[in-house]
């Protein structure tokens, strides 16, 4: 199931208090085709690994690493009306860009939509900076140093460089490659990208100090995964080497040129303010959506420490606690944000870890709040401090936030509050809220509250289905290689739509999506259902410690869709269903290995046609079939897994692919009726 996971996670963005920076449809500029990408990383690969024993292999990884940029750039996950924060940061780049990249023209930057700290750069040269990434960074200089440390992995071609030892063994001179051995080569790497970058910085007049509030940023994050770890004392160098190998160096550096006349802002400093907050509010909405709620938490408290009197981060503190404690109700009872951290301490000269037992705020304790010593001289919400204990507890910490939301005005955190109320004796009062909430102006959801208020949200859906036909992953295999299927545009004959469509004639009851079209019409709704889709797979809707995503478990939870995220309700109403299935197929065939850069561009070329039209093949088809339900007493999520099934060897793959997508559905079908009949009120799995 981590392979399906993988493939079907989308990330998505949720708008509110702020501008739609973003379309609904995939911009034309994104749509950079995989011929061209692959021509270009292949162009820059030297002639001795285009020869030989490498020469398979370097087209093999020109070919993959364009197919995965492509799909990323496609991904919905792109701010494409954003032009003018990609404009700003393409600025800094091209700044603190060596001469001899000047000249490539397709080295670009583009904001991704994930809220947490990342940047990586492709081989094709296409930059991914991540909204989070820019909302903790302090000024244009910190961007730069960033910058420059993955503009060093691409002209070092580090990637390349990594896929060729990887493959042949080099690591050790033999095939037997430990953990070990890989992980120090890649920690190699990422020393000789940071000694680069501060030439460029160096070079550029951009302040040197910029590299160092860059690896402050990543020593936090260090810190925060430590203390949440019950087992490690010390964080493991894995491909990265740990921030204070990295800051020894700089230092070294540092000593040498501070006397530089460097700058913290070149390009200008009044537009980085203005992105910086727009990227505050752009981080949290990201990670509130990918559904790491612990993670917005922690950010959204740093931001109104800074910032106390901004209705927006008081809003996303209490959603993100309402949702945590609606996945588990025992976290109302725990100490606020402390609860995931612990203690260092020695017990009779052995080291030993415990929870943290006290209160954020019993001492300003550098390891447990979300900031940097160095941040805390702009706290302005000193107050929680001082004096009187304002609160220590989840359920104290969201009272407290609920008065402050009403002193700022605040409207959607009323509705925070009103869905707070799950338990069925405070209904009366949370109507009474959700009435007060309605009478407000530019509120979000007031046809919802409304739906709440007469309990209707659900009885008002049909019990119609929505199947939703994904895209179709087919791979030929060879040995234990896969290599990896793509639609190609001289595919005239849409084979997959033709198997959607004979899907769609036997389906009663049901409406039916296309998820490839749908991509390219209504990208909102495409990464909604993208969602949901991966929301099946997962056996209790119980946060990760350590990452925020989710965690696999055997615990059932009483859990609505449409409490949890008010906009999830907005698609079945759209279909008029109470059900939405999800049919996900993995298509393999199965071929002699031939190990020729020829044969692999012959696989790759095979178009869809070909490939479920071609007979006296080693075939086989993997489908799941997954759903979500919005109907009363009855489980969540129902999968039906079902084994991978062989294809007739001498027969076209055509007829069996919708028999056994067919056969699929009506067995998924069967494992819903057992489970609501053995179990009618678990909800869950």
């Amino acid at each position: 199931m981590k392979y399906f996971l993988s493939l079907f996670f989308v990330h998505l963005s949720l708008l509110i208090f702020s501008q739609n920076f973003d379309s609904n449809r995939i911009s034309e500029r994104l749509k950079v085709g995989v011929p061209f990408l692959r021509d270009h990383i292949y162009a820059g690969i030297p002639t001795y690994y285009k020869k030989d024993k490498y020469e398979k292999l370097s087209y093999v990884f020109a070919d993959k690493t364009a197919y995965a940029i492509s799909n990323l750039l496609e991904s919905g996950s792109v701010y494409s009306e954003w032009d003018d924060l990609e404009k700003y940061i393409n600025e800094i780049l091209y700044k603190i860009m060596p001469k001899k990249l000047a000249k490539d023209s397709v080295i670009h930057a583009y904001i991704y939509q994930d809220g947490s700290v990342n940047a990586f750069m492709t081989p094709s040269g296409q930059f991914f900076i991540h909204i989070g990434l820019i909302a903790r960074c302090y000024d244009e200089s910190t961007i730069a140093a960033v910058l420059a440390h993955e503009l060093a992995h691409y002209y070092k071609r580090h990637s390349l460089d990594s896929y060729i030892q990887e493959e042949f063994g080099n690591f050790d001179g033999g095939l037997d490659i430990s953990d070990k051995k890989r992980n120090r080569h890649s920690v190699l790497k990422e020393i000789e990208a940071d000694s680069l970058a501060m030439i460029w910085m160096k070079n550029s007049n951009y302040s040197l100090l910029g590299i160092l509030k860059s690896l402050k940023i990543l020593e936090r994050e260090e810190q925060r995964i430590l203390g949440r770890s019950k087992d490690d004392w010390k964080l493991k160098e894995q491909t990265h080497p740990l921030s204070d190998e990295r800051l020894n160096k700089y230092n070294d550096y540092y000593k040498k040129n501070k006397a530089l006349n460097s700058k913290s802002f070149i390009i200008n400093e009044d537009k980085f303010i203005k992105f910086k907050e727009l990227a505050k509010k752009e981080s949290l909405k990201s990670l509130l959506d990918e559904i790491k709620y612990y993670d917005c938490l922690e950010l959204a408290f740093k931001f109104h420490l800074m910032d106390p009197d901004n209705e927006i981060y008081v809003h996303y503190l209490m959603e993100s606690i309402r949702r945590i404690c609606y996945i588990d109700k025992e976290t109302w009872n725990q100490n606020f944000i402390t609860n995931r951290y612990y203690d260092t301490l020695r017990v009779d000269g052995i080291r030993k870890k415990r929870e943290v037992k006290r209160g954020l705020f019993d001492k300003l304790d550098f390891n447990l709040l979300p900031i940097t010593q160095e941040e805390a001289k702009y706290i302005k919400a000193r107050f929680y401090w001082q004096g009187e204990k304002k609160f220590k507890t989840y359920n104290e910490a969201f009272e407290f936030f609920n008065k402050l939301g009403i002193a700022l005005n605040c409207n959607e955190c009323k509705l925070s509050y009103a869905l707070s109320m799950t338990r069925k004796k405070d209904i009366k009062l949370r109507n009474k809220l959700l009435i007060q909430y309605q009478a407000l102006d530019n509120i979000k959801y007031k046809k919802y509250a409304n739906s709440l208020i007469n309990d209707d949200i659900i009885k008002n859906l049909s019990s119609k289905k929505l199947l939703v036909f994904n895209e179709f992953f087919a791979a030929v295999k060879q040995g234990k290689k896969r290599v990896t299927i793509r639609k190609l545009s001289r595919d005239t004959t849409d084979v997959l739509l033709n198997i959607f469509d004979s899907i769609k004639a036997s389906s009663r009851n049901r409406t039916l999506v296309y998820m490839p079209k749908l991509k390219h019409s209504n990208l909102s709704e495409f990464k909604i259902l993208k969602t949901f889709q991966y929301l099946t797979f997962i056996k209790s809707l119980k946060t990760n410690n350590n990452r925020g995503f989710w965690e696999k478990s055997k615990k059932t939870i009483d859990i609505k869709l449409h409490i949890l995220d008010p906009r999830y309700v907005e698609v079945y109403y759209k279909y008029n269903v109470n059900e939405i299935e999800f049919v996900n197929c993995i298509y393999t065939e199965s071929r002699k290995k031939v190990n020729t850069k020829e044969e692999y561009k012959s696989i790759i070329n095979t178009s869809f046609q070909e490939l479920l039209t071609s007979t006296k093949s080693t075939k086989s088809i993997h489908v799941v079939v997954s759903s979500l339900r919005e109907i009363k007493n009855k489980r969540l999520q129902i999968v039906a897994y079902g084994d991978e099934e062989s294809l007739k060897f001498k027969e076209p793959s055509y007829n069996g692919v919708i028999k056994e997508i067919r056969h699929k559905i009506k067995y998924k079908e069967k494992v819903a009726r057992d489970i609501d009949s053995n179990d009618e009120k678990s909800i869950g799995w």
